[in-house]
């Protein structure tokens, strides 16, 4: 009679344990349909909401560490931002097998720059110069995509620990009359951009103030994504600091010479100014050594 009446208690508990798990699980997926419906109405499309669970599955990531995946996105589209980037980085993320618990604080940042990229893109396209540049672009990029690719590249810039003093430095320099009658909205999108690739090794400042150089010496969008890689060949081919590729690549600007020239000049490695004074010594003193022999 006891043992019977011990076997019933563990049946008891047994179930309760079941059910318990069961209402966990019920009220999980029922929290992720939640979400995954939130996530639509903001404008995510199924088909890529599909793909980020399916990848999570394969990862073997639960309903809760995905739901912290789309959150970021969510946010960010119920701010009026693009949630691309997010998606983008979430999906990059569980595609290279990095663990949930080192994408979703880097979601979670990305989200907070993006605000704090939009606030600055928003006052920025408030300025009348600007208002205009954007109205007589002639490269067929709409107003709306215009402010989510530069709140983008400016949350990457953000992202890459460029100060938010250095940001809005380049973009008040950007706002210079003799900038914006010469550039369209995708100039100023690649100029961001750039911003956030060269930012190693040289000063932020100096940076900014390079990349409104290279805007006002005629670069187009396509010339200033092709500059960093350029420059770093350049700067690896002749064994240069980035900062004394810089002072070459702003001698030829000042000089007038044409962006398409200087991109020809970095990739032979024909640098102007640019070779360190010790080294130079150098070189000239092997120069003597040989001539004498």
């Amino acid at each position: 009679m006891i043992i019977f009446k011990k076997i019933l208690f563990l049946l008891f508990i047994g179930g309760v344990l079941l059910l318990s798990l069961t209402g966990t699980l019920f009220a999980q997926q029922q929290n992720l349909n939640t979400v995954l419906e939130k996530a639509q109405k903001y404008g995510i499309k199924k088909p890529t909401l599909t793909e980020l669970q399916q990848r999570a599955q394969v990862q073997g990531l639960n309903d809760e560490q995905l739901i912290e995946l789309i959150q970021p996105a969510i946010d960010m589209a119920g701010q009026g931002l693009s949630p691309n980037f997010a998606l983008e980085k979430a999906m990059e993320g569980l595609s290279k097998n990095i663990p949930a618990s080192s994408i979703i604080p880097l979601l979670q940042r990305i989200d907070q720059t993006a605000a704090e990229a939009a606030q600055i893109v928003n006052a920025w396209l408030k300025k009348p110069g600007v208002k205009k540049m954007v109205v007589n672009s002639w490269d067929g990029m709409s107003e709306e995509e215009f402010r989510n690719e530069l709140i983008r590249v400016t949350a990457k810039a953000l992202n890459k620990n460029i100060s938010e003093e250095t940001v809005n430095e380049i973009f008040e320099e950007m706002e210079d009359e003799r900038v914006l009658v010469k550039t369209s909205p995708s100039d100023i999108v690649a100029a961001m951009g750039v911003l956030s690739n060269m930012s190693q090794g040289v000063d932020q400042s100096q940076s900014a103030k390079f990349v409104v150089q290279a805007l006002k010496g005629g670069f187009t969008a396509n010339e200033l994504k092709d500059l960093p890689f350029k420059m770093s060949m350049a700067q690896q081919r002749g064994e240069l600091p980035a900062a004394s590729v810089i002072e070459s690549v702003s001698e030829q600007l000042n000089g007038g010479v044409p962006a398409k020239k200087i991109l020809q000049n970095l990739f032979a490695g024909e640098l102007p100014g640019s070779i360190p004074k010790g080294l130079k010594n150098r070189s000239d003193r092997g120069s003597q050594g040989n001539s004498g022999n």
